[in-house]
């Protein structure tokens, strides 16, 4: 059974780490299809955003790693700071390494996500509005999380999860 435990880090883990991070990423997006005009670029852009303090203030990191240290899988750019009246956010890419059985997989993801909301929660967030990077990622949220297609308007990629 795969072990491993999930845990809040902040930038410099992220800057520390970024090559395996990196790797990671382009090795689980290289083929995926994505959503409206995201590639497989987008991910590490986004990530650099929030490292660079684009995103604001208490963007943090949600991470697995395995019982030998090894990124197993994260969710990036959580606010962990909550604007007076903000009752939603958006989050930032997540996945999970294509290395590990499909099983692993799900726990994992898992994992991540209850420890994204519990951090959400704590900052006084009551819902996510986001968009979904890949379409696998979508189904998987929508089954999983309970993540809901609400599109308005324009924006025919707009995915809600109520906390």
């Amino acid at each position: 059974m795969l072990k491993y435990i999930v845990k809040v880090v902040d930038q410099d883990f992220i800057k520390e780490r970024w090559s395996e991070i990196e790797s990671l990423i382009t090795s689980v997006f290289k083929c995926s299809n994505f959503n409206d005009k995201f590639t497989s670029e987008r991910p590490l852009w986004h990530i650099q955003e929030g490292l660079n303090g684009s995103l604001g203030t208490g963007i943090k990191h949600v991470i697995a790693l395995s019982s030998e240290d090894i990124i197993l899988g994260a969710a990036f750019c959580i606010p962990t700071h909550r604007n007076e009246g903000e009752t939603s956010c958006d989050l930032g890419w997540f996945f999970v390494s294509n290395t590990i059985s499909h099983v692993g997989r799900i726990r994992v993801t898992d994992g991540i996500g209850n420890k994204v909301y519990e951090e959400l929660k704590k900052a006084g967030f009551n819902k996510i509005i986001t968009e979904m990077g890949t379409e696998a990622g979508a189904k998987l949220m929508q089954k999983r999380h309970g993540y809901v297609h609400e599109p308005q308007g324009e924006k025919t990629n707009r995915w809600v999860k109520i906390l």
